[in-house]
């Protein structure tokens, strides 16, 4: 359950080594990668409302900066911002749904569940979290929403996604990728890596399918 918890310390400990918001900096001589307060809304405002709830400023902010440095940190064009908060909309959407799907399925966090487990994250790293949102000015209750979702899906991944890969998949992955590569380690040095893979990719499919499925049946209103 722990694993995607700490993908998401990891994630946001990377956030924060791009340091301050400041827009007079240049980001290719300081890494340090500005974000505008045009660019964010108030903490209370309702940015999204996903058919009985509504997902707040806060959320959204810590969200769309994480979304913003995530891309400037692989190269793609962040001065587009109508783009990112495109891509942040659509995130906070799909993670609502995943938990509101997790909570039908009879999944369910109390708020000491959640807190216990950001508690929990806090004692390893909460020097380097706080920094991060200190630095751009983020609600620390917005970061602990994203505890919550991760342990939201954690559960219903392990309850509702579960993928059987056969070996004669594997072999299959394996002969592919040696048609491109003639430096491929032997099958039993990548098995396991492979096996991986294919989980992965049919559970990225399996979670698309789920989310065209709920946005069909849901009510959503954007409001920013």
């Amino acid at each position: 359950m722990r694993k995607l918890l700490f993908a998401l310390i990891a994630l946001t400990l990377v956030l924060g080594a791009c340091g301050k918001k400041d827009e007079e900096q240049d980001p290719e001589e300081t890494g340090v990668l500005p974000v505008s307060d045009e660019e964010l809304v108030a903490n209370d405002e309702v940015a999204i409302s996903i058919n009985d709830t509504e997902v707040l400023g806060n959320v959204y902010n810590l969200l769309y900066v994480q979304t913003k440095i995530q891309l400037y940190n692989f190269g793609q064009d962040v001065e587009d911002t109508d783009a990112v908060k495109e891509m942040t909309v659509n995130t906070l959407i799909e993670q609502e749904l995943i938990k509101q799907a997790a909570m039908d399925k009879g999944i369910e966090y109390s708020d000491e569940d959640v807190d216990a487990e950001y508690d929990k994250i806090m004692e390893d790293s909460g020097d380097n979290v706080t920094e991060f949102l200190e630095e751009y000015n983020l609600d620390a209750d917005a970061f602990k929403n994203q505890v919550s979702f991760s342990l939201y899906l954690n559960d219903y991944m392990e309850s509702e996604l579960e993928v059987e890969v056969t070996e004669e998949d594997v072999e299959e992955l394996y002969e592919e990728l040696k048609e491109e590569t003639d430096e491929l380690p032997e099958f039993d040095e990548v098995k396991d890596q492979l096996e991986e893979e294919l989980k992965n990719r049919e559970q990225q499919e399996k979670v698309r399918e789920i989310l065209d499925g709920l946005k069909e049946d849901s009510t959503i209103e954007t409001h920013i």
